[in-house]
């Protein structure tokens, strides 16, 4: 007889505490679309930041623009993810350089000496048919009339046009506008990435994920209740 009374409270709360989770439910999505709202702004910031980079590095640092290429990185202005960054990329200038010849995929050569330019772990992109490639230089040596370069990779095909090796790379504090850049960009960064924890709870994706959990749990449990009505009523 208890069983029955307890189950009949049970579906008399019901209806009650359904209300209940639906309100929290609706506040959630509020605060979830809020916070999201503010995430879409500072991605934003983020994505302007690196634009202004962009036209600074290729349009005013290093002319003219046809000597220069920017590489940019897999994590570069990847604002939504931990691993993101904005100095993730590389700037590569052409080389002037005569009798650029193939050796094989690994190595080409060129007329006199370019082993200071050519050293060991140095970047290098090359320009072939119709795509552009990237190594780093396992050794160099010079014969007296030509250079040959063995690479670490095997990027290289016949059709070889030009050499471009590493001209720059992001050296904290030797450009100030580059760190301005730098500071405004990680700034928004981590109030998006930033895990909750003891160095702070600001971080929008794992506030919008939280919310996101609560809101499934909540979404269960009233599924739960509704059910519930429906199943226990019989058994009182």
């Amino acid at each position: 007889m208890s069983a029955d009374i307890v189950l009949k409270q049970m579906v008399l709360d019901a209806p009650g505490q359904i209300a209940s989770i639906t309100t929290s439910i609706t506040n959630l999505n509020t605060q979830i679309a809020d916070i999201q709202s503010k995430q879409d702004s500072l991605k934003n910031i983020c994505d302007k930041v690196a634009l202004d980079l962009e036209t600074y590095l290729t349009a005013t640092k290093f002319l003219p623009a046809t000597d220069y290429f920017m590489y940019k990185g897999t994590n570069y202005n990847q604002n939504l993810s931990i691993t993101g960054s904005i100095i993730d990329w590389v700037i590569y200038k052409i080389l002037t350089v005569t009798g650029l010849l193939y050796i094989a995929d690994d190595s080409f050569s060129c007329d006199s000496d370019k082993t200071s330019i050519f050293t060991t772990t140095t970047k290098v992109s090359f320009l072939l048919s119709g795509s552009r490639v990237y190594s780093t230089v396992l050794s160099s040596s010079f014969d007296g009339s030509i250079t040959t370069v063995i690479l670490n990779d095997l990027v290289l095909d016949i059709t070889i046009a030009s050499v471009w090796p590493i001209e720059y790379s992001y050296l904290a504090g030797d450009d100030t506008k580059i760190d301005e850049y730098k500071t405004n960009w990680d700034f928004s960064h981590d109030y998006i990435t930033l895990p909750m924890g003891t160095t702070g709870t600001y971080g929008t994706l794992d506030n919008i994920a939280k919310l996101n959990l609560a809101k499934t749990l909540l979404t269960s449990n009233k599924t739960k209740l509704t059910d519930s009505i429906t199943v226990l009523t019989p058994f009182i």
